[in-house]
């Protein structure tokens, strides 16, 4: 009996140990860049300015803070403005975004390489999607 106990609590230690106290998987979005078309801008040809489409575009940097830029033409043009960083909350399938202390924008993934977030400002909803 004696013999069978150092084996009973190695046994009893392991047992323990379930599935639930694991950690949580890396988080998917770390390193990859979701793009939405966002609108077309009209051209002003008294002060020069052509007529172009406008892209939002999130690189998720690590697991709470992406870069947003909105881009010129393409999701890869120049870009309008500056770029921001933004504080997000991933709890699968909902995505949350803080652009600042007052402004929260919500959004729901619709499958694993798009998400849908419900208004974007003055935009209405946009169709986020993985690059």
């Amino acid at each position: 009996m004696l013999a069978m106990m150092p084996v009973m609590l190695f046994a009893l230690l392991f047992t323990s140990c379930g599935s639930d106290d694991e950690e949580d998987p890396d988080n998917p979005l770390v390193g990859s860049t979701f793009v939405a078309y966002a609108y077309h801008s009209d051209a002003t040809p008294s002060v020069g300015i052509e007529a172009y489409d406008v892209y939002f575009v999130l690189k998720f940097i690590n697991e709470h803070e992406c870069e947003y830029s909105a881009r010129k033409n393409s999701p890869k043009g120049d870009v309008i403005g500056k770029t921001d960083r933004y504080l997000y909350m991933l709890r699968h399938p909902i995505i949350t975004f803080n652009t600042s202390e007052y402004n929260r924008l919500d959004g729901e993934f619709t499958s694993k390489d798009v998400f849908k977030v419900y208004k974007w400002g003055n935009f209405g909803s946009l169709e986020f999607k993985k690059q």
